[in-house]
């Protein structure tokens, strides 16, 4: 699942529209998800693309409209369920365990209390051992939701891409509670 992730959002991904995550107005520079949450703004130059999803992985991406690398800044919201007492600390050993077998690097783990609507989350960095791919991954847990935020882009651009990505996750709402 981690190295889905990962690859995922770095990778392109092909647009469903009309598939259930009701996004609404993004046009406007706002997200509603039908995932329970909410994005309330986001930078223009960002635009949001729909993945298809089933019943175990509901996903949508944010990827930037204007680019001079490669490959396209992208942020991608998964959704995933848990136990309500779950430990965030303890999801997070969990899901990253496996990162090294697929050539990935973990650093730079932080928590940070309260600083996403008001709620515990964690975010970590991630780089390929080949040091062409980086990512920071934001952990953002509320009951027994768990949103993964992956703020990716080419190795030398994600430092410029991480402060569109700290604009977003600071405007990140729970819209269910």
């Amino acid at each position: 699942m981690a190295f889905f992730i990962f690859f995922s959002s770095y990778g392109y991904s092909m647009p469903h529209p009309g598939n259930s995550l009701a996004l609404s107005q993004p046009q406007l520079g706002s997200i509603f998800s039908g995932m329970g949450f909410k994005i309330k703004n986001f930078p223009s130059d960002w635009t949001t693309t729909e993945i298809a999803h089933n019943s175990n992985s509901q996903q949508i991406d944010l990827v930037k409209t204007v680019t001079t690398n490669q490959s396209q800044p992208r942020i991608s919201f998964k959704l995933d369920t848990i136990s309500k007492q779950a430990d965030l600390n303890l999801y997070l050993k969990k899901y990253i365990k496996d990162y090294n077998q697929y050539g990935l690097e973990v650093s730079n783990i932080q928590t940070r209390k309260g600083s996403v609507a008001n709620l515990d989350n964690i975010s970590i960095d991630i780089t390929s051992k080949n040091k062409k791919a980086r990512s920071r991954q934001y952990f953002l847990k509320n009951n027994e939701k768990i949103v993964i935020a992956s703020c990716s882009s080419d190795f030398e651009e994600l430092e410029a891409t991480l402060v569109d990505c700290e604009k977003v996750i600071e405007n990140f709402q729970w819209t269910q509670i």
